[in-house]
């Protein structure tokens, strides 16, 4: 099951590009 959270997530990574989901990834890991 996808939350909305993960929903909006993945739409601003798609949108912004591997940049971001980088960072976001490391302040998730963190």
């Amino acid at each position: 099951m996808t939350t909305r959270a993960e929903m909006i997530k993945t739409v601003i990574n798609k949108a912004r590009g591997p940049k971001l989901i980088f960072t976001v990834r490391k302040v998730t890991e963190t």
